[in-house]
């Protein structure tokens, strides 16, 4: 194996493991922001509703990270297709 292939391999296991971490701190953020917000249906005084901003907006930066690192990988697949040819 040559280095570029080997770089290749090292950067794609490098983006692949970001973007399964972004997906994981969107489900913590996600489910923190659920539970926030069915908590405060049913005891509004527990609930600090700047914490919930923040779970919110963490949720929506980790979900863009996400998203981003999947069209990343998407993309290097593409790449991978075309230099094939």
């Amino acid at each position: 194996m040559d280095r570029t292939k080997t770089n290749d391999v090292a950067e794609l296991t490098k983006l692949s493991l970001k973007t399964f971490l972004n997906i994981g701190q969107m489900a913590r953020y996600r489910y923190l922001y659920t539970y926030g917000k069915e908590l405060q249906k049913d005891c509004p005084a527990q609930v600090n509703a700047c914490e919930l901003a923040q779970n919110r907006d963490n949720m929506i930066k980790y979900t863009c990270l996400a998203g981003l690192g999947a069209l990343g990988l998407l993309a290097f697949g593409i790449a991978g297709l075309i230099s094939k040819e």
